[in-house]
């Protein structure tokens, strides 16, 4: 992760638990490898540098390589940030392309896409969001350079597979999937589209992609189709998330 702090309530989770795990921060920039190893390749290639006014160009920005198969994941970086990887020389040309932000027009310049020269781009982005995600300036210039566009707002968790040759893409409708506590599986979750989750023993309900809903376990896992149910069943809404 970058060396930066902020004082989310989702930051602080994330530095509870490695604390928990007794893990160490290994600051991300660019140029630091993660992994070379049996045709696989990940590495940083942003932040290029530190003192960012605007903590979305702190993104941790990665370039992966499979065989002859590549994905640039660019976290919600902008303009600025953008411009420094571009001046840096790395090679961020990739078949698939994680647009920054969320599709805002504030990422996703013009010469930058030109760069990347992605085949497919995915935008992570919940439907009816209040900042207007993702911006028709952002839609217009991938439709523009004929790259094919899945948004998760549309079409729920997009799963890519590389054989290090070929890319093979499937949607999985409007859903979402989580990590199983023990990391070896995934678990359904309700339509994102609709529904909320409940916890059993906290008696709140949340939207199926708030932070808490994935952090209850199955067992104490409700789901209702409408607010008013879950109201009506004596569940509160999360502070957090507001449903």
């Amino acid at each position: 992760m970058p060396r930066v702090t902020t004082t989310t309530g989702s930051f602080e989770s994330v530095l509870r638990s490695l604390q928990a795990k007794g893990l160490k921060i290994t600051p991300a920039k660019a140029g630091l490898n993660i992994l070379d190893q049996n045709g696989l390749k990940i590495s940083f290639v942003a932040p290029c540098r530190s003192g960012y006014e605007d903590l979305n160009n702190w993104s941790a920005v990665l370039k992966v390589r499979y065989g002859s198969t590549s994905f640039l994941l660019t976290g919600d970086t902008q303009a600025e940030s953008e411009q420094e990887m571009l001046a840096s020389g790395a090679d961020l040309k990739a078949d698939v392309l994680k647009v920054g932000n969320h599709g805002s027009h504030s990422s996703t310049t013009l010469t930058f896409l030109k760069a990347v020269s992605p085949k497919y781009a995915v935008i992570s982005v919940r439907a009816g969001n209040d900042y207007g995600h993702p911006h028709h300036e952002t839609l217009a210039e991938l439709a523009g350079a004929g790259v094919k566009v899945y948004r998760t707002d549309r079409d729920g968790t997009v799963i890519f597979v590389s054989d290090g040759k070929t890319l093979t893409v499937k949607t999985l409708g409007n859903t979402i999937m989580l990590r199983a506590p023990n990391g070896t599986a995934v678990v359904p979750v309700v339509p994102s589209g609709g529904g909320y989750i409940g916890n059993k023993n906290s008696k709140k309900f949340h939207r199926p992609d708030c932070q808490w809903a994935q952090k209850i376990s199955p067992a104490n896992r409700v789901y209702f189709k409408t607010r008013e149910e879950a109201i009506q069943q004596g569940y509160v809404p999360c502070k957090v998330c507001k449903p």
